[in-house]
């Protein structure tokens, strides 16, 4: 049997995103959830979880900016081929904990395993972070390391309501 929707059968459909924001909204209105302030979160949407098997997906756009990222860490040509190779067969594992305020990465490739845990900081039940005057945050920064080793700064946050996390590495 198959899993393909007519044209007709799709426009009954639901997205994903409605489906979060319906139940989103249902869970305010029994006053199960209330939403933290700000545009920054340190959690989640009750619905949004992360965990999962994900394989990366490369476009020709993508090879593109990585080629131009590696290119001004000053990378020859043939690292930045091989390097695409095994980004590209990057297979990554992830487990969403705490609300959304912790989630676990395991990234495995030719070249072998990163782990790192991600600690979102923001807007939650008890505290509200707003912009500073230039219109930036100040994220609480977690010490990880890289797939060379190298140790970094990572920030991360939940957007778009606790729908969308994002991270940044310095």
């Amino acid at each position: 049997m198959d899993s393909v929707a007519s044209s007709e059968e799709a426009d009954g459909l639901m997205s994903m995103e409605d489906a979060i924001s319906d139940s989103i909204e249902e869970a305010i209105e029994r006053g199960s959830w209330v939403p933290p302030s700000g545009d920054h979160w340190a959690i989640s949407a009750p619905e949004v979880d992360l965990s999962g098997k994900w394989k990366l997906i490369i476009t020709e756009q993508f090879k593109e900016d990585y080629d131009e990222f590696l290119k001004a860490l000053g990378q020859p040509l043939i690292v930045r081929g091989a390097a695409l190779l095994i980004v590209g067969n990057t297979r990554e594992e992830t487990k969403q904990g705490d609300g959304g305020r912790e989630v676990y990465i395991k990234g495995i490739n030719a070249k072998g395993v990163w782990e790192r845990t991600l600690k979102s900081s923001g807007s939650d039940f008890d505290t509200t972070m707003t912009p500073n005057a230039d219109g930036s945050y100040d994220h609480t920064p977690v010490k990880i390391l890289t797939a060379d080793s190298e140790k970094v700064d990572a920030t991360s946050w939940w957007e778009n309501d606790g729908t969308v996390h994002v991270s940044w590495t310095q």
